[in-house]
């Protein structure tokens, strides 16, 4: 069943990223699709998240029932027009990280879940749960402006959980949309994003710069320091001898 999925999710994946070659490389990466969590993330896209600084979000900070939409996170803003709110089990599926996932509501044709990004990522994964319909992945620019989509293939074991990860060789994405072509209800849940981390080098030419502007201005007070003493040791002498 997996390998299906894989084999078809193959060739998209590879007229997806062809497509976007005028805003740069965009991949899809699909894991196994299995009965439960935990579910491996695909090689491919960990060596492509192991340079990056992630943000993981695994929303076990809230309990259950809690409304998410509108929801900003850590510069992650979260929006559906069903219902989007934290669960326990996304029907009938364990959250990838316990105790808690996002269950959205079904809504058949219709953007189901928008995932908008205060500044532009580099990468984006999500473990899907409980998905039983073929869904339509769009990626979108700042402007909104559609840089990439990807249809997953409807799994043919119902309650199937698998990992969908994106990664860009430029940081580009600013929107996520996951548009199921179907009625159905399922939730996400260990949302992950990852922008380009500091360059060592940099921390590294800047700190002798910096270590040098402390020096100089330790040798500055330090001679203003010196100053200050000798002239008021001389008033001292001076008004000693008075």
């Amino acid at each position: 069943m997996a390998r299906q999925i894989l084999v078809a999710l193959a060739s998209a994946s590879l007229q997806a990223a062809l497509a976007s070659d005028a805003f740069g490389l965009i991949e899809f990466h699909i894991g196994d699709a299995r009965d439960d969590p935990p579910v491996d993330k695909p090689p491919g896209y960990l060596a492509r998240v192991t340079p990056l600084d992630l943000t993981v979000q695994s929303f076990d900070q809230f309990p259950p029932n809690v409304d998410l939409q509108g929801t900003k996170l850590d510069g992650m803003l979260l929006f559906s027009p069903m219902s989007l709110h934290t669960c326990e089990e996304a029907y009938g599926e364990r959250p990838g990280s316990a105790p808690i996932a996002v269950a959205v509501g079904a809504a058949p044709g219709a953007t189901q879940v928008r995932f908008d990004f205060d500044d532009p990522v580099a990468s984006v994964g999500l473990l899907l749960l409980g998905l039983d319909v073929s869904a339509q992945v769009e990626v979108r620019a700042s402007n909104g402006a559609l840089l990439t989509e990807l249809r997953i293939p409807a799994p043919a074991q119902r309650g199937s959980v698998l990992w969908l990860g994106i990664t860009s060789d430029a940081t580009q994405v600013s929107r996520v949309d996951l548009v199921p072509t179907s009625w159905d209800e399922y939730g996400f849940d260990d949302v992950e994003y990852g922008r380009a981390a500091p360059e060592p080098g940099s921390v590294i030419l800047l700190t002798p710069a910096a270590l040098l502007a402390c020096g100089v201005r330790r040798l500055r007070r330090r001679g203003r320091a010196r100053r200050t003493a000798h002239k008021l040791g001389g008033r001292e002498l001076h008004n000693g001898w008075r």
